[in-house]
């Protein structure tokens, strides 16, 4: 890009300069006196000068011209490829959303069947939980353990890596609480949980 800036400065320089020169050479000949015969060469020597300097205007304005074109290419296509990044920003927010909406319904899940355990742990009634309630919340915890698994998969096939080490830390705590439970149940029971 920086290439096509200086074509671009270099060009509208070399115009500049080429005008600059041409209005100096048509001021010297419109100026010039015609009353020697000094003068009138003068005069012709200028009216050349400015017709030959004039006659170059053209092809620095078209070298201009397409170094402007150039840059408004390059330009372009900019627009078109932050257009395009833009459409990928749009669809990377909702799939992360999505990943989210589906990570928060896990974990919401989570604390309930946690403060579920805590509730009977703290109160040292755990025990007292039926043997199919322990199964259920067992079975439970497996079907969010699976779920936080598949989140964390799914935010990894998408490149989501915080989501994914988020994911992975509630199926660890989960497993935790359910190895918690199972030993809560043996403890209790006797028997491992079915």
């Amino acid at each position: 890009m920086s290439m096509s800036t200086s074509a671009l400065e270099r060009a509208a320089a070399a115009v500049e300069t080429l005008l600059d020169q041409a209005g100096r050479a048509s001021d010297e000949a419109l100026a010039a006196p015609l009353a020697s015969r000094a003068e009138l060469e003068r005069c012709a020597a200028a009216l050349e000068e400015s017709a030959r300097l004039s006659a170059g205007v053209e092809p620095v304005v078209r070298t201009l011209l397409d170094a402007l074109a150039a840059r408004l290419t390059v330009q372009k296509d900019r627009g078109e490829e932050l257009r395009a990044r833009a459409e990928e920003l749009a669809a990377r927010r909702v799939a992360y959303e999505e990943l989210l909406q589906r990570y928060s319904s896990l974990g919401g899940a989570a604390r309930e069947v946690h403060g579920l355990l805590q509730s009977f742990g703290n109160s040292g009634e755990l025990h007292r939980l039926p043997t199919t309630s322990l199964a259920e919340i067992e079975a439970a915890l497996s079907r969010l353990i699976q779920g936080a698994t598949r989140a964390g998969e799914a935010a990894r096939e998408q490149e989501f890596e915080d989501l994914a080490g988020e994911a992975e830390f509630l199926r660890r705590e989960l497993s935790n609480a359910r190895g918690s439970l199972r030993a809560a149940a043996e403890r209790f029971s006797g028997a491992p949980l079915q």
